[in-house]
């Protein structure tokens, strides 16, 4: 198309410039998840990025209609440059943005532009992508790729019934007896509302860390970082409406929370902190049960558990869906390594999980 054209994005202020049709672009694309939004990408990448800005942006005329979010950045360290998508490592969808009217002629150019880039980068490395991903089905020929299984994501399809209906019927009694049990002792469920969201975020930290660090394990928001960046996108996502804080509460003091988004008809549970002293009153499958009826009552079809394959989320009914990972490189150039160094890393990843495992059960 005669009136596209492509830019290469390499300072977050440029990036922060773009917001307002970013988040436009973001309203066309009916696939795009909450991850690919500015109100996560953008936090993600002031708190936890490192490396360099190369992000793409397409334009017609003065229209954004592609984006291509991406960052280079060391190789775990090594004289190896990765090209990546910005979020990689915490975030649990991955792609670009295409305005539907023009994803084809988007996607060419696009394809030119990693094909015939000679510098920056000396392999790509897109993760965490859905099975519809175009950056799966991108012809970048004569780059050699490998593409492979990367995580599963349990999804639970809601009833359209009524919002009891969307939890499995095996777990609703327990669900009405551990909550008349909570009322009987004069504690409440609830959502938390836009006034309370640092608040129940902090509480969120500082549960999960305690919880997590019972089991020997550090959790995912050890660091501040890791913690300043999840504060900023609850409030994000709360302006955007998705945010759902799911709290537990008793002597007025939060005792357990989760932490949820609803968006586009899909509810998601990103994590959850609860007080072991109400182990007896299970508050993880309570608030579970309460954001998955939540979520159906506000017109969801599915409930998303997000990456991994812990045993809890089966019990509600979830089936897996997969995430890919795509690598790219060129002939005869030093990211030829990346296939072998990937699979290293894997290895090592699955040990430490299975390491994990093996603590969280002794």
């Amino acid at each position: 198309m005669p009136n596209l054209r492509i830019e290469t994005i390499t300072t977050i202020d440029r990036l922060h410039t773009i917001r307002p049709g970013w988040s436009r672009l973001w309203e066309r694309c009916p696939d795009a998840t909450p991850f690919q939004s500015p109100e996560w990408l953008l936090p993600w990448w002031k708190h936890l990025g490192r490396g360099r800005l190369n992000t793409l942006a397409l334009w017609e005329v003065d229209r954004l209609v592609g984006l291509a979010p991406l960052f280079t950045q060391r190789y775990f360290g090594l004289p190896l440059r990765r090209l990546a998508l910005i979020g990689t490592g915490n975030t649990d969808y991955l792609d670009l943005l295409l305005d539907p009217q023009s994803a084809v002629s988007s996607r060419e150019q696009l394809d030119k532009a990693l094909t015939q880039a000679t510098t920056g980068w000396d392999f790509c490395d897109f993760q965490q992508l859905g099975p519809q991903s175009p950056l799966l089905r991108m012809d970048l020929s004569p780059l050699r790729d490998q593409s492979f299984e990367q995580e599963v994501c349990p999804v639970l399809t809601l009833s359209n019934a009524s919002p009891e209906g969307a939890v499995p019927a095996r777990l609703c009694k327990n669900l009405r007896y551990y909550g008349r049990r909570l009322e009987r002792e004069g504690g409440a469920c609830e959502v938390a509302p836009p006034e309370a969201v640092a608040q129940s975020m902090s509480a969120l930290f500082q549960l999960h860390g305690a919880r997590w660090r019972k089991r020997k394990l550090p959790g995912v928001f050890t660091s501040q970082s890791v913690r300043n960046f999840h504060q900023d996108v609850a409030h994000g996502f709360a302006v955007r409406g998705w945010l759902r804080l799911h709290t537990l509460t008793l002597a007025e003091e939060v005792r357990a929370v989760l932490y949820c988004f609803t968006c586009r008809g899909r509810g998601y549970y990103y994590a959850g902190g609860f007080d072991p002293a109400l182990a007896r009153w299970s508050p993880g499958t309570l608030l579970t049960g309460r954001a998955i009826q939540t979520a159906g009552s506000e017109g969801a079809q599915e409930f998303d558990f997000l990456r991994g394959d812990e045993p809890y989320k089966y019990t509600w009914g979830a089936v897996n869906r997969t995430n890919y990972r795509r690598l790219l490189w060129r002939v005869g150039s030093r990211g030829a390594v990346a296939p072998r160094l990937v699979a290293l890393e894997r290895r090592l990843e699955h040990g430490a999980k299975q390491f994990a495992r093996r603590l969280q059960s002794s």
